[in-house]
């Protein structure tokens, strides 16, 4: 079993009209919304219809039914995944028909329709990621990874090169290592024990010739390049007024304002330790780590809070 848990999800609801084609117009829908994760419902009527159903002993997609007239569109159900960078759709419907004086119903997976009139519903779960791959047994694109991707909000450390150090010397002999003395304990050996009792001791590898050492200049300037930033980091914490900041309890809906991402809405809050947040510019779900970030409330908008993140603009 494969489960994942979403926490954020947006309504798109619309209809095709008539002559548009399924479902590619599905799927480029899915594009322009940036929808890569989502369930999705529907209903209306068809002029044509191929449906294909999954056959076992094949392995493969058959098809079921293919015609062209005046389908009633039951039910449309299915979901929207990704395979690498392409949109794959996994949708089924089931139809009604009038043939022979008779009234009918046929199912199965949708692999080409063309729209007379339908409506429909997606719910997209915009902080889960669904990725399919090609399954060997049932040569089937299944769903190989449900997670819900935690974007890091905090800017890497600065970092510096230092000279290579000298290797450790060690003590050189001629003579072979000593095996190490059995446990104590019960008599009886596992067969892992009496293996490495049995194994001839390894020689010791012939030490390869040591690097040169560091000049008294390298060092020197590798300490000189990690004082500085140290004078930066610290020079930028003076410059704070962290008495102005009094301990901040975020609620969704609050609005931080972020030196990077912009203006950011609070989706959900976890205790003190992180929140979720939405970025307007992109409307994309990221994690908010709040024990890394110092916040200061800078006034309000209809009635909204808007804090901004201490060292940003």
């Amino acid at each position: 079993m494969r489960i994942g848990q979403s926490h954020s999800s947006r309504w798109i609801v619309g209809c095709f009209e008539t002559g548009e084609r399924l479902p590619e117009a599905l799927i480029e829908l899915c594009r322009r919304q940036q929808v890569k994760a989502a369930q999705l419902t529907g209903q209306g009527i068809l002029s044509s219809v191929v449906l294909d159903v999954y056959d076992l002993n094949r392995q493969g997609y058959a098809s079921a039914f293919s015609s062209e007239g005046s389908f009633e569109l039951l039910l449309l159900g299915g979901n929207v995944s990704m395979m690498g960078s392409q949109h794959i759709l996994n949708l089924h419907a089931v139809i009604g028909l009038h043939e022979h004086g008779q009234n009918r119903v046929v199912g199965g997976q949708i692999r080409e329709a063309t729209v007379h009139w339908v409506e429909f519903a997606i719910q997209a779960f915009d902080d889960l990621v669904l990725e399919r791959s090609l399954d060997v047994t049932s040569r089937l694109p299944v769903w190989k990874e449900l997670e819900q991707p935690l974007l890091g909000l905090q800017a890497a450390p600065e970092t510096v090169t230092w000279p290579e150090s000298p290797p450790l010397q060690t003590d050189r002999s001629d003579s072979p290592p000593v095996p190490s003395a059995p446990p104590q304990g019960s008599g009886r050996k596992s067969n892992r024990t009496r293996a490495a009792a049995a194994d001839p001791p390894k020689t010791a590898k012939p030490q390869s010739a040591a690097p040169k050492l560091a000049s008294k200049e390298q060092w020197q300037q590798a300490a000189q390049q990690s004082q500085e930033i140290l004078e930066r980091k610290k020079s930028h914490l003076e410059d704070v007024d962290w008495e102005s900041y009094v301990e901040i309890e975020l609620e969704p809906g609050d609005i931080i304002l972020h030196p990077k991402l912009g203006e950011c809405k609070v989706v959900k809050v976890e205790d003190d330790t992180g929140a979720w947040i939405r970025i307007n510019k992109s409307n994309r779900i990221s994690k908010l780590a709040l024990s890394m970030i110092k916040l200061e409330r800078v006034g309000e908008r209809d009635g909204v809070r808007i804090f901004r993140i201490a060292g940003g603009s």
